[in-house]
């Protein structure tokens, strides 16, 4: 079998990212190693494993409550890009498993960057491929504004010390230009242990919902509307809502299983839009960043990202000059429970793109994210299996998929 290896790229991800599997664990952040070592959270399976495969799913924290965060199973097509708890068709027993393939930055095989989740679905008639690439929060994460997590003014400088999310500020009116915002965060409570109280409801934080509904977006122009991008910093938490929009993407490569490259295209992250109920939305391949480099625009069946799902699905656009407030270890924030703090891009994509060889594996080529939390914004990576279950340390780590299999 003839392999041509994709091009090499380059991803935009953070160094020196800790484990939270077997061996000695490498933390960023070591002034506050209880923070990192929750760092990666294991999803153990519901149903009892063998000791032949690995049988947890390695999640980033800051997920967030909702469905659309959680590690991805099988049977959801494209109609749920666009809810906040998308429910799964009734998958063919033929469906294959979720496979997972891990990123580690080229010149440190223990410095986990990013993940990418992938299935090929057999649902009736109908096949696609899902995939969902998510980065580690520890380089990039949807946090901005004064609520800003680990975004400090030093470029590589320690956050703070982890403590519960504090109060929301009290109501105030939108800034004027070159005005910080009113109004500063109250202290956090004495007993740092009690769950993180709900913020008052604000412009910024609304209400949690009491009928078990998502909060409304806001209407137009009035308290909490999205504001036209330029509006939302900066922060003295050095990262602001303006830097998610308009400039952030990424770059996929798609191979079939013989690894040569099918498809490739970049997803646009966070655009304005004049259709979305919060005034902005991922635009896919097909406005602001994204693009289609190889292949037919047709075969991407649908697409988002995990802001377009905060602001929209999740009926969170209110959150247009300060996130949902949280603490290190991106504790939900009560009355905004469902946001996800890490920045993941989303897509479905007709099998027909791999034509009669069958879908391989996706790959990495390039991520833009502008500013990072590390000064610089490039790194180059490498796939390798995903660290093993610390649950099971017997159990054998998932194999990359034979499409990468000579790329490392």
């Amino acid at each position: 079998m003839r392999f041509k290896l994709p091009r090499a790229r380059s991803l935009l991800l953070g160094l020196g990212l800790p484990l939270a599997c077997g061996g000695a664990e490498r933390h960023l952040f070591s002034d506050d190693p209880a923070a990192a070592g929750d760092f990666l959270q294991g999803e153990t399976a519901s149903e009892p494993t063998t000791l032949t495969a690995a049988s947890a799913v390695l999640t980033f924290p800051g997920r967030g409550t909702s469905g659309a965060a959680q590690p991805l199973g099988v049977g959801l097509g494209p109609e749920t890009s666009t809810a906040c708890d998308p429910t799964p068709a009734a998958a063919a027993p033929a469906a294959a498993p979720v496979q997972h393939v891990c990123f580690y930055a080229a010149d440190d095989p223990n410095a986990l960057a990013a993940t990418i989740e992938q299935v090929l679905e057999v649902v009736g008639t109908e096949q696609w491929i899902h995939v969902r690439l998510t980065l580690s929060p520890d380089f990039v994460d949807n946090s901005y504004g004064q609520t800003a997590i680990g975004w400090g003014n030093a470029a590589n400088g320690p956050p703070p010390k982890a403590e519960p999310p504090r109060e929301q500020p009290a109501p105030h009116s939108p800034p004027r230009p070159h005005e910080e915002p009113a109004g500063a965060p109250q202290p956090a409570p004495a007993d740092s242990a009690a769950p993180p109280p709900a913020p008052a409801a604000s412009p910024t934080a609304p209400s949690a919902p009491t009928d078990g509904a998502r909060p409304p977006a806001p209407a137009a122009g009035g308290p909490g509307a999205a504001r036209p991008p330029g509006n939302g910093g900066p922060s003295a938490g050095g990262h602001s809502f303006r830097d998610l929009v308009g400039s952030d993407h990424a770059e996929i490569q798609l191979l079939d299983a013989d690894g040569q490259i099918a498809m490739e295209f970049a997803l646009d992250y966070l655009s304005a839009s004049a259709t979305a109920a919060s005034g902005y939305a991922s635009l896919g391949v097909s406005g602001g960043e994204g693009r289609i480099s190889v292949g037919d625009p047709e075969w991407i069946l649908a697409s988002t990202s995990s802001m377009d799902r905060n602001l929209n699905a999740c009926g969170l656009g209110s959150f247009v000059t300060d996130s949902p407030e949280t603490d290190q270890s991106y504790t939900p924030n009560r009355a905004a429970s469902d946001w996800d703090y890490r920045v993941a891009y989303e897509a479905w994509i007709s099998t027909e793109a791999f034509a009669g060889a069958g879908f391989g594996s996706a790959l990495i080529e390039l991520v833009h994210a502008s500013p990072s939390k590390h000064g610089g914004n490039s790194v180059n990576v490498l796939p390798a299996p995903c660290p093993p279950d610390p649950a099971n340390p017997a159990a054998a780590p998932e194999p990359l998929p034979a499409a990468l299999s000579t790329i490392r």
